[in-house]
């Protein structure tokens, strides 16, 4: 008979009233969640996480608690695909360890640890937690290892991961914050035609800076020795005065060297031609353009399904000197959820 089951909790045991910390730190795009995983604490971390639509990482000390509560947190985690710390001189143990091993990326500098749970009333209740906890763990792309460390440790007891078992059972996990660009030039007669490789970084802009209202998506592209376009900015529009539901900015050389962007449009994979999203072009001034989606019904519908499913961005260009260009940046990750977090923004 199956008495204790595989882990990552501390204890069913706890009645207590919600007991937790979560503070937001917008400068460190972090939330860190500090104390006790209560039954209080799935809904109370959703709601810090919806305010915060900003956050890529999440910072963990705790010392456990309910493994269905904690089941719940990791899943918000997994789903908006945040990163997870426990930071120097932290504690992330039994429950705690379920969040953690959600994240997308994942790293130990405190201590982490895992043990049997108990207090669970009849073999049923055993399979149905057992069954949750295994699901959980293939679906976070846990090394298979970790489950019979975790079974052999008794509840009264804890297993502290050692450096060389985080290495060696991938426990720690980077992120890829470093997405693909490209820029393609048309060929000019007698001439190669041109094409870059190059490199876009996502971040978003959290509410309140700059005396934003909103979020805002920032895509910067690194090429070598060329810059079709330095910086792209997707934000909300908050201009009563233009019909417009959001707007992309976009900053261009100082040289003048392109003279307007076309439009933009959006594509499942790098290789595809993909759609225009519904909007109109603007020249602002010499290096800054602008790119307004409509703000009918319908084409906010078309636009937000094509910005939320789509992976890939492309934007022509117009050179000063009559040449065109494309540039074509990938949302990965960061840009996803910075995307995301635009058109969630209420």
């Amino acid at each position: 008979m199956l008495r204790y089951v595989l882990a990552l909790a501390m204890g069913l045991l706890s009645t207590s009233a919600l007991g937790e910390g979560i503070t937001p730190s917008p400068q460190d795009k972090t939330i860190t969640f500090d104390g006790e995983i209560t039954a209080r604490s799935p809904l109370a971390f959703k709601r810090a996480l919806d305010a915060a639509p900003w956050a890529e990482t999440v910072v963990l000390n705790s010392p456990g608690g309910f493994v269905q509560s904690a089941l719940l947190m990791a899943e918000e985690v997994k789903e908006r695909k945040l990163s997870t710390v426990v930071p120097d001189n932290g504690v992330c143990v039994s429950a705690c360890a379920f969040i953690f091993l959600a994240g997308e990326g994942r790293e130990v500098k405190g201590q982490l640890g895992v043990h049997q749970i108990y207090g669970l009333k009849n073999e049923s209740q055993v399979q149905v937690e057992l069954s949750d906890v295994i699901e959980a763990l293939n679906s976070y792309g846990v090394a298979p290892e970790l489950i019979p460390i975790m079974l052999r440790t008794a509840p009264d007891g804890m297993h502290m991961f050692s450096r060389e078992e985080i290495t060696k059972y991938q426990i720690e996990r980077a992120t890829i914050d470093v997405e693909t660009a490209f820029l393609y030039e048309e060929k000019v007669v007698g001439e190669t035609p041109f094409a870059v490789k190059g490199e876009v970084r996502w971040t978003i802009t959290a509410p309140g800076a700059n005396g934003n209202k909103y979020p805002k998506a920032v895509a910067t592209i690194s090429m070598p020795g060329k810059a079709a376009i330095q910086v792209v900015t997707f934000l909300k529009n908050e201009d009563r005065d233009l019909p417009a539901s959001h707007v992309f900015e976009f900053l261009l050389p100082p040289d003048g060297s392109v003279k307007n962007v076309v439009r933009v449009a959006m594509k499942e994979t790098e290789q595809d031609k993909g759609n225009i999203l519904i909007g109109v072009p603007a020249d602002i001034t010499k290096d800054f353009k602008m790119f307004a989606l409509n703000d009918f019904p319908k084409a906010v519908a078309v636009n937000t399904e094509m910005l939320r499913k789509r992976n890939w961005l492309d934007i022509p260009v117009t050179y000063t000197n009559g040449n065109r260009a494309l540039v074509t940046i990938g949302k990965g990750r960061l840009g996803a959820k910075a995307i995301n977090a635009v058109l969630d923004a209420e």
